[in-house]
Formats: structure tokens, C-alpha cells, sequence
């Protein structure tokens, strides 16, 4: 079934794919990179048109667009908490699973060729990491349950070739989430959520050990740790740029009760903080009954845990979800849902922000870099992704789409 996906459309049965041309792109293919592909993960298909179909909850929508004709295919997969894509060879992809028992690698036409399966008394965290050379695909998994710091994550490895499960590593530490190579060392790096079970009276999360771990790129072991307890949040995304230093980005809210007036939330929120909001407080934040914590990005040395604190007004760090670093411009971006901006940190002078009014969007998500240009890609939480030029601060590309909550987008040769 051929459709636009700018309006409504038939998915059918679960698993069936949608082979769209998308609505026409604000330029034409971009040169250089016809072999590239866009892919989201959506983890709510209750959002389709059609989800009265829908015989399976737990499912995600996988979307994959060509990054120079704009053609997409869309399909439905039977796996739940769709959060992150990456490639594990020239025919297959893996979409990862956050909280959720299983991943699936599928091939170009959204076929399912297998089904990863997280240990007993685990879920899948995350993120993943493709160790090219002998072909490993590594990815965290979290406790179902943990109350403790004796709670530790893990990493799972298989062969990205036969898919066969080889080895499980302790991370020693909560929740391992997003795994990123350190350029010129035989090292990568993960984030630990350091979230326990226990709830908090006032936060959504109770957070107990969160920390930047470094791991050796050869055994996948520990081999450092650099805890990031006083901020008070997990520790989520990051990117590293070729000076080694990681960009790590943090999460935490403050829940409140149903029916309370707009003005006692505003106090709640003021009381935690111990200062007054200089922002109207985000709808999303209002009808999700989550307040966002502003934080701010944590720039780290991964060799030696000095660290530097990034931080602009309070409005622009509500709610970071993304981080990547573009290698052409030499600064890291990280995407902040409610506050609807990218903040984007040169090496070399101030950062500054991009608003999703500049990219001609809203609900922004997800960011990820555009390898070897000076652009990034963006996606939202319900309608179109764009290709952004941070050179010339201008989009270059929109791709019109419907999204289904896509938390990440991935740009793949």
C-alpha cells in the first residue's frame, strides 16, 4: 500500500508496512549522502489513526525514511517500549527496547529476523552499542526491580552475525542506559540512570547512584566510575567529542496531584527549586502531572571526572532528552522536550539556542548528528522530522510524517 503519511492511512494487520512517499521536502536530495536512511522508533501505536486495529498493546511503530528521496516505509512491531535504532550490519537493524523484555532486528523492509530476549529479573535500558571489528553488538539491561546500590545493570553481548548471546557484564552500576566510544582510547562510556524503586515523596524518580561510568572497549568491563549523586537526577544521554570529553545530559521531575490549581503547582515546584520560575510551567508538564527539573548539562573530562557545568536560564533545561555532537561545527546539541529547544555548546564561545519555532516544529525530541556535514536531524513526539544546518542556522529538509511519541532518531549510512 502506497500512501502519503501526511494524511490518514491503513496500517492493517500488526506487522504490515506502509511503503509512503512523504509529503515533498523543502529541497531537493541531498548531495553526497543518497545511502543514508532516518529512523525513528514510536512507542505508542495507540496514536495511529487506525489503532482500533490495534489487537496488540504492547508494540511500537518503526519509520524509516530515505534521507535524499523522502520515500518511507512504516510498520508496526510487536515489541514494547520502542526507544532507540542503530545498525548492526548492511542488512540488518536493531530497534532497542526501554523497559521492555525484548529487541528485534529487522531488515530493510521492516521484516523481523530475530528476537533479543533480556535476562530473567530483566529489562532492556535503552540504548546500544555495535563494536564493529569483531562484529558485537552490546546492549544494557536493567533490574526489573532494584532497591539497592547491590542492584547493578549489565550489558548484554551478541554476535551481530548469528545473533547468538555470548557474554553478560556487570556495569556495577543502576540501570545502564547509552553507551558512546571515546575517540582515540580503547574505552567507551555509559550513562547510569541510578534510579531505585523506592519511591520519593516529592520526586518522580529516586535517584541513588547515578554516575558516568567508563568501561574497557576490549572487555567491556569497569574500569572507572565519576558519580554524579548531587545533582539529584539520573544521569541519561551523552555524546563524547574527540577530545574525550562527555556531554551528559540529566532528568528528574516533580510530580504533583490531580486537580491541584495552577498556582499551587507553581509553588510546589518553586519550593523544591528555592527560587521563583522566571517560565510559565510547559503544558505537556501540566497534562503529564510531571514538572521538570531545569538542569544543566554536565561537561566531563572521561579521563579525569573534572567536570564543568553548562547551564542558560531555567526555561531552556525542562526536560533534556537527546544529546549528539557534530564533528563539522565542533559542538554538542541536546535536544529539551518541554522547553521546546535545542541548546547547542561550541567548543569556542557561548551556547546558544534554537527554538522549535526556528525549525518549524513542536514537541521536539530527538537529535542526532548528520556524520561528516555540519547538520543535524530532529524529530518530535507527533508530526515531521527536519534536517538543520548548524552552520547557517537555516532547515534544510523537512520530511512530513506522523510520529507515535519517537523519543530518538538515528541517521544511518
Amino acid at each position: 500500500m502506497t500512501t502519503s503519511l501526511s494524511r490518514r492511512h491503513t496500517l492493517g494487520l500488526l506487522g504490515m508496512a506502509l511503503m509512503p512517499s512523504l509529503g515533498p521536502c523543502t529541497a531537493g536530495v541531498i548531495a553526497g549522502n543518497p545511502s543514508r536512511h532516518l529512523h525513528l522508533l514510536g512507542r505508542d501505536p495507540s496514536l495511529h489513526p487506525d489503532s482500533d486495529i490495534i489487537k496488540q498493546p504492547k508494540a511500537s511503530v518503526l519509520t524509516t525514511i530515505d534521507y535524499g528521496s523522502g520515500a518511507a516505509r512504516q510498520t508496526i512491531l510487536p515489541m514494547e517500549g520502542g526507544h532507540a535504532v542503530l545498525r548492526c550490519s548492511e542488512q540488518h537493524i536493531i530497534c532497542t527496547a526501554q523497559h521492555g523484555p525484548k529487541c528485534l532486528v529487522v531488515d530493510a523492509d521492516h521484516a523481523i529476523v530475530t528476537e533479543l530476549e533480556a535476562s530473567a529479573e530483566n529489562l532492556f535500558g535503552g540504548h546500544g552499542w555495535i563494536e564493529t571489528g569483531r562484529r558485537l553488538i552490546l546492549l544494557p539491561q536493567r533490574r526489573k526491580i532494584a532497591l539497592t546500590k547491590a542492584d547493578v545493570g549489565s550489558l548484554l553481548v551478541f554476535d551481530s552475525l548469528t545473533f547468538r548471546h555470548l557474554d553478560t557484564i556487570e556495569t556495577e552500576g543502576i540501570h545502564p542506559h547509552e553507551i558512546q566510544p571515546i575517540p582515540g582510547r580503547a574505552e567507551l562510556a555509559v550513562t547510569h540512570y541510578g534510579d531505585i524503586a523506592h519511591p520519593d515523596a516529592v520526586l518522580q524518580h529516586n535517584v541513588l547512584d547515578p554516575k558516568l561510568t567508563i568501561l574497557d572497549a576490549v572487555t567491556f568491563r569497569p574500569k572507572r566510575h565519576y558519580p554524579l549523586a548531587d545533582f539529584g537526577a539520573m544521569v541519561t544521554h551523552m555524546s563524547v567529542d574527540e577530545g574525550g570529553f562527555a556531554y551528559l545530559a540529566l532528568t528528574q521531575f516533580v510530580r504533583f496531584p490531580k486537580n491541584m490549581s495552577y498556582g499551587d503547582v507553581v509553588a510546589r515546584l518553586e519550593r523544591y527549586l528555592g527560587r521563583p520560575l522566571d517560565y510559565d510551567i510547559p503544558r505537556a508538564a501540566l497534562e503529564q502531572r510531571l514538572l521538570a527539573v531545569p538542569l544543566p548539562v554536565i561537561k566531563i573530562d572521561t579521563q579525569t571526572g573534572s567536570r564543568h557545568t553548562i547551564r542558560l536560564a531555567d526555561r531552556y533545561h525542562l526536560r533534556s532528552q537527546s544529546v549528539a555532537y557534530n564533528q563539522t561545527c565542533k559542538c554538542a546539541i541536546v535536544s529539551y522536550t518541554h522547553s521546546d529547544v535545542l541548546l547547542v555548546i561550541p567548543h569556542i564561545g557561548e551556547p546558544t539556542i534554537v527554538t522549535a519555532d526556528e525549525l518549524g516544529i513542536s514537541s521536539l525530541t530527538g537529535v542526532t548528528d548528520v556524520a561528516g556535514t555540519p547538520y543535524v536531524a530532529v524529530s518530535t513526539s507527533f508530526r515531521d522530522s527536519v534536517i538543520y544546518d548548524l552552520s547557517e542556522r537555516r532547515v534544510l529538509h523537512r520530511f512530513e510524517s506522523r510520529n507515535y511519541l519517537d523519543t530518538h532518531i538515528s541517521c544511518l549510512a
